[in-house]
């Protein structure tokens, strides 16, 4: 069977081969310096931050900024990178992919793909896809333990470089514009919180704070039972809706 997606993009139709992640970059581990608790490993004024898994957590694997920083002392201890790199998470979060955007001292709960062979961004997408396959090299009710050796031996699918462009072009796009959607969203949901607020009047009033045209009569103060029909046992409200007699505290 031919190794190819069943959705392409236009152009391309070469099979896609299958390769081991460590034939097509250097895999190292970070590394840490001990105790991690010393102050004397960190520094606000350094130019380099510190990852840490909140981090990754916060920024869904796309490093652009990192609160603690790392001394020099400290960067002769870790294994620091002052260019964007692919990342793996190997503790905690286990197989969350990471990019860093910033100089990034990594420590030993990651893994570093040097001297890559393929775009890092479509390596970043193919790993956040298989992440969950991880999952096979745990025992059942325990934490997945991953090593460098495992993530070298892992086979992954692989096309061209202008295809590995393409289809990470085409999903970076389309993060962009779910992020937007987010915080419109976020926006959304604060302005209803606050119009909730404004248009039922609050503490005693009988004017709300906001209004829409055409309203100006003060709004009455009734108990909610008053506004209930009784016929049979059921109390039948202003909008229709039934609703049984011992519903109701009086």
């Amino acid at each position: 069977m031919a190794n190819k997606p069943r959705i392409r993009f236009r152009g391309f139709t070469e099979d896609w081969e299958q390769r081991k992640l460590g034939d097509l970059a250097e895999i190292v581990r970070g590394a840490s310096p001990r105790p991690i608790s010393d102050s004397k490993w960190f520094d606000n004024n350094s130019d380099v931050g510190w990852l840490r898994i909140s981090d990754v957590t916060a920024q869904d694997g796309r490093i652009q900024y990192l609160e603690q920083k790392i001394s020099k002392l400290g960067q002769d201890k870790t294994r620091v990178v002052k260019t964007p790199h692919l990342l793996l998470s190997i503790a905690a979060t286990v197989g969350k992919p990471v990019i860093n955007y910033v100089p990034t001292g990594v420590h030993d709960g990651f893994l570093i793909f040097l001297n890559p062979k393929f775009n890092i961004l479509y390596a970043f997408w193919w790993l956040e896809i298989f992440r969950e396959e991880w999952n096979k090299y745990g025992q059942p009710g325990s934490q997945v333990n991953l090593n460098s050796d495992l993530v070298k031996n892992q086979v992954i699918n692989i096309p061209n470089e202008k295809e590995q462009e393409k289809i990470s072009s085409f999903l970076e796009a389309l993060d962009r514009i779910i992020t937007l959607h987010q915080c419109k969203l976020k926006k959304l949901n604060l302005a209803k919180k606050s119009l909730l607020q404004k248009l039922f009047p609050r503490n005693g009033s009988q004017i709300p704070g906001v209004r829409f045209k055409g309203f100006t009569d003060a709004w009455e103060q009734r108990k909610f039972l008053d506004l209930l029909d009784t016929q049979n046992g059921i109390r039948r409200g202003p909008f229709g809706s039934s609703l049984k007699k011992d519903s109701f505290v009086k």
